[in-house]
């Protein structure tokens, strides 16, 4: 709905309502003032996450891709599909590595 529209529609209700119903038009409009002062103050919701499928060894990764497991660890420096839990571990997604081995080709 486009706004001057909406504002004309309020405006053709406010000229109508009998004055025995301004004090409810007034209270339904406040209502909805707040809700939409509400919506416009939260914050973006963050976009969906695909829920992460089967994680991988480095080793599976390498077997999987028919490369060594250096090159696999090259590969996931700063890929989605990576993820490093701690310094000395290197978990992959598999649905994401695949999809990602597949774009290469």
């Amino acid at each position: 709905m486009s706004g001057s529209r909406l504002r004309d529609q309020l405006s053709q209700l406010v000229a109508e309502a009998p004055p025995t119903e301004l004090p409810s038009v007034l209270g339904a409009l406040e209502t909805a003032r707040a809700a939409a002062w509400a919506r416009l103050t939260l914050p973006a919701a963050p976009p969906p996450r695909a829920p992460a499928g089967r994680w991988l060894t480095p080793q599976e990764a390498a077997e999987i891709s028919r490369a060594s497991k250096r090159q696999v660890y090259e590969w996931a420096m700063g890929k989605a599909w990576a993820r490093r839990p701690s310094r000395r571990k290197l978990l992959i997604d598999e649905s994401g590595f695949r999809a990602w081995l597949a774009s290469r080709a």
